[in-house]
Protein backbone atom coordinates (compact mmCIF):
# COMPACT_ATOMS: atom_id res chain seq x y z
CA UNK A 1 0.00 0.00 0.00
CA UNK A 2 0.90 3.14 -0.67
CA UNK A 3 0.39 6.85 0.90
CA UNK A 4 -2.05 8.83 -0.65
CA UNK A 5 -2.36 12.09 1.50
CA UNK A 6 -1.30 13.35 4.79
CA UNK A 7 -3.04 15.54 6.39
CA UNK A 8 -1.40 17.16 9.56
CA UNK A 9 -2.15 20.15 11.83
CA UNK A 10 1.22 21.96 13.83
CA UNK A 11 1.31 20.79 17.14
CA UNK A 12 -2.50 19.15 17.00
CA UNK A 13 -3.41 15.46 17.38
CA UNK A 14 -6.29 13.79 15.60
CA UNK A 15 -8.26 11.64 17.71
CA UNK A 16 -10.89 10.71 15.39
CA UNK A 17 -11.91 10.61 11.65
CA UNK A 18 -14.68 9.66 9.49
CA UNK A 19 -15.53 9.95 5.34
CA UNK A 20 -18.38 11.27 4.71
CA UNK A 21 -21.02 9.13 2.37
CA UNK A 22 -20.51 10.14 -0.79
CA UNK A 23 -17.06 10.42 -0.25
CA UNK A 24 -16.30 13.88 -0.86
CA UNK A 25 -15.19 14.99 2.41
CA UNK A 26 -13.00 14.03 5.68
CA UNK A 27 -14.02 14.87 8.65
CA UNK A 28 -11.51 14.84 11.61
CA UNK A 29 -11.94 15.51 15.42
CA UNK A 30 -8.65 17.02 17.21
CA UNK A 31 -7.17 17.59 20.82
CA UNK A 32 -7.36 21.62 20.49
CA UNK A 33 -10.95 20.90 20.73
CA UNK A 34 -12.02 21.38 16.74
CA UNK A 35 -13.42 20.14 13.96
CA UNK A 36 -11.38 20.44 10.65
CA UNK A 37 -13.13 19.32 7.44
CA UNK A 38 -10.89 17.98 4.69
CA UNK A 39 -11.33 17.20 0.99
CA UNK A 40 -9.64 14.23 0.21
CA UNK A 41 -8.49 14.62 -2.83
CA UNK A 42 -6.08 17.27 -2.29
CA UNK A 43 -6.51 17.51 1.42
CA UNK A 44 -7.63 20.91 1.49
CA UNK A 45 -8.94 22.55 4.58
CA UNK A 46 -12.57 23.03 3.77
CA UNK A 47 -14.20 24.39 7.30
CA UNK A 48 -13.52 24.45 10.61
CA UNK A 49 -15.95 24.37 13.54
CA UNK A 50 -14.07 26.24 16.35
CA UNK A 51 -14.10 24.88 20.25
CA UNK A 52 -16.44 22.09 19.54
CA UNK A 53 -15.68 20.42 23.17
CA UNK A 54 -13.44 22.14 25.36
CA UNK A 55 -11.42 18.32 26.30
CA UNK A 56 -10.78 17.62 22.72
CA UNK A 57 -13.31 15.66 20.22
CA UNK A 58 -13.04 11.90 20.60
CA UNK A 59 -15.66 10.64 18.63
CA UNK A 60 -17.56 11.79 14.97
CA UNK A 61 -20.20 9.96 13.09
CA UNK A 62 -21.70 11.67 10.33
CA UNK A 63 -25.44 10.94 9.15
CA UNK A 64 -26.38 9.01 5.80
CA UNK A 65 -27.54 12.44 4.19
CA UNK A 66 -24.32 14.68 5.49
CA UNK A 67 -26.72 16.88 7.29
CA UNK A 68 -25.82 15.97 10.50
CA UNK A 69 -22.36 15.45 12.40
CA UNK A 70 -22.56 14.42 15.58
CA UNK A 71 -19.49 14.82 17.81
CA UNK A 72 -17.96 13.02 20.90
CA UNK A 73 -16.02 15.15 23.29
CA UNK A 74 -13.84 14.39 26.77
CA UNK A 75 -16.05 16.69 28.83
CA UNK A 76 -18.71 13.44 28.14
CA UNK A 77 -21.22 15.25 25.64
CA UNK A 78 -22.19 14.08 22.82
CA UNK A 79 -22.95 17.53 20.36
CA UNK A 80 -25.39 17.25 17.46
CA UNK A 81 -24.48 19.85 14.71
CA UNK A 82 -26.40 20.94 11.38
CA UNK A 83 -24.47 20.49 8.26
CA UNK A 84 -25.10 22.55 5.16
CA UNK A 85 -23.30 23.97 2.17
CA UNK A 86 -22.98 27.79 3.61
CA UNK A 87 -22.71 26.54 7.60
CA UNK A 88 -22.11 24.31 10.26
CA UNK A 89 -24.33 25.35 13.08
CA UNK A 90 -24.87 23.59 16.70
CA UNK A 91 -28.68 21.99 17.08
CA UNK A 92 -28.06 20.14 20.33
CA UNK A 93 -26.26 18.81 23.13
CA UNK A 94 -26.97 15.65 24.87
CA UNK A 95 -25.61 15.19 28.22
CA UNK A 96 -25.19 11.49 29.94
CA UNK A 97 -22.10 10.73 29.98
CA UNK A 98 -19.57 11.83 32.70
CA UNK A 99 -16.00 11.30 31.06
CA UNK A 100 -14.83 11.25 27.31
CA UNK A 101 -17.12 9.38 24.71
CA UNK A 102 -15.17 6.85 22.93
CA UNK A 103 -17.39 6.10 20.06
CA UNK A 104 -20.49 7.40 18.33
CA UNK A 105 -22.81 5.99 15.09
CA UNK A 106 -25.49 6.80 13.86
CA UNK A 107 -28.24 4.25 12.47
CA UNK A 108 -29.16 3.77 8.70
CA UNK A 109 -32.65 5.45 9.70
CA UNK A 110 -30.41 9.08 10.39
CA UNK A 111 -32.78 9.08 13.55
CA UNK A 112 -31.31 7.33 16.12
CA UNK A 113 -27.47 7.32 17.08
CA UNK A 114 -25.40 4.90 20.25
CA UNK A 115 -22.71 6.97 21.90
CA UNK A 116 -20.31 5.21 24.41
CA UNK A 117 -17.74 6.31 26.88
CA UNK A 118 -14.98 5.50 29.08
CA UNK A 119 -17.48 6.09 31.88
CA UNK A 120 -18.67 2.68 31.43
CA UNK A 121 -21.98 4.02 29.49
CA UNK A 122 -23.72 3.52 26.46
CA UNK A 123 -26.46 5.54 25.31
CA UNK A 124 -29.29 5.27 22.46
CA UNK A 125 -30.55 8.66 21.17
CA UNK A 126 -33.12 9.84 19.63
CA UNK A 127 -30.97 12.44 17.58
CA UNK A 128 -34.45 13.94 16.14
CA UNK A 129 -35.70 15.23 19.69
CA UNK A 130 -32.62 15.04 21.25
CA UNK A 131 -33.94 12.27 23.96
CA UNK A 132 -31.98 9.20 25.68
CA UNK A 133 -34.04 6.15 24.26
CA UNK A 134 -31.97 3.44 26.18
CA UNK A 135 -29.11 3.59 28.82
CA UNK A 136 -26.48 0.27 29.31
CA UNK A 137 -23.95 0.31 32.27
CA UNK A 138 -21.02 -1.32 32.55
CA UNK A 139 -18.64 -1.52 35.83
CA UNK A 140 -15.73 -1.00 33.41
CA UNK A 141 -14.77 1.55 30.99
CA UNK A 142 -16.35 1.27 27.47
CA UNK A 143 -13.56 1.56 24.67
CA UNK A 144 -16.01 0.61 21.61
CA UNK A 145 -19.20 -0.33 20.09
CA UNK A 146 -20.88 -0.99 17.60
CA UNK A 147 -24.50 -1.86 15.91
CA UNK A 148 -25.35 -5.19 14.46
CA UNK A 149 -26.48 -4.99 10.95
CA UNK A 150 -29.88 -5.47 11.57
CA UNK A 151 -29.81 -2.50 13.99
CA UNK A 152 -31.64 -4.05 16.79
CA UNK A 153 -28.48 -5.08 18.72
CA UNK A 154 -25.21 -3.70 19.37
CA UNK A 155 -21.99 -4.96 20.67
CA UNK A 156 -19.77 -3.45 23.63
CA UNK A 157 -16.26 -4.12 24.23
CA UNK A 158 -14.82 -2.37 27.14
CA UNK A 159 -11.35 -2.91 29.90
CA UNK A 160 -13.11 -6.18 31.29
CA UNK A 161 -11.77 -8.09 28.33
CA UNK A 162 -15.47 -9.13 27.49
CA UNK A 163 -17.65 -8.75 24.29
CA UNK A 164 -20.69 -7.92 25.29
CA UNK A 165 -24.51 -7.78 23.19
CA UNK A 166 -27.00 -5.82 23.88
CA UNK A 167 -30.97 -5.00 22.87
CA UNK A 168 -31.28 -1.88 21.23
CA UNK A 169 -35.04 -1.07 22.38
CA UNK A 170 -34.41 -1.67 25.79
CA UNK A 171 -30.72 -2.20 26.25
CA UNK A 172 -31.19 -6.45 28.32
CA UNK A 173 -28.36 -8.02 27.80
CA UNK A 174 -27.62 -11.10 25.86
CA UNK A 175 -24.61 -12.47 25.80
CA UNK A 176 -20.88 -12.07 26.53
CA UNK A 177 -18.04 -13.59 25.00
CA UNK A 178 -14.08 -13.58 26.36
CA UNK A 179 -12.61 -11.10 23.95
CA UNK A 180 -9.04 -11.47 25.14
CA UNK A 181 -7.49 -13.31 28.05
CA UNK A 182 -4.78 -10.80 29.19
CA UNK A 183 -5.92 -7.25 28.19
CA UNK A 184 -8.87 -4.74 27.68
CA UNK A 185 -10.98 -4.86 24.13
CA UNK A 186 -9.96 -1.97 22.50
CA UNK A 187 -11.53 -1.70 19.30
CA UNK A 188 -14.63 -4.25 17.42
CA UNK A 189 -16.74 -4.13 14.06
CA UNK A 190 -19.26 -6.35 12.59
CA UNK A 191 -18.14 -7.65 9.12
CA UNK A 192 -21.12 -9.12 6.74
CA UNK A 193 -20.64 -12.09 5.31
Amino acid sequence: LNELLRITVSNMVCSCIVFTYDGKAILSGWNDGFIRCFTPQSGKLKYIIPNAHNRGVTALAISRDGTKLLSGGGEGQVRIWKLTKESQTLDLVLKEHTNSVSVIQIKSDDKEAMSASIDGTCVIWDIIRGQRLTIIILPSMIMSAAYHPSEVQLITCSTNKLVDYWETIDGSHIRSLEGSEVAAVNCLDFVED
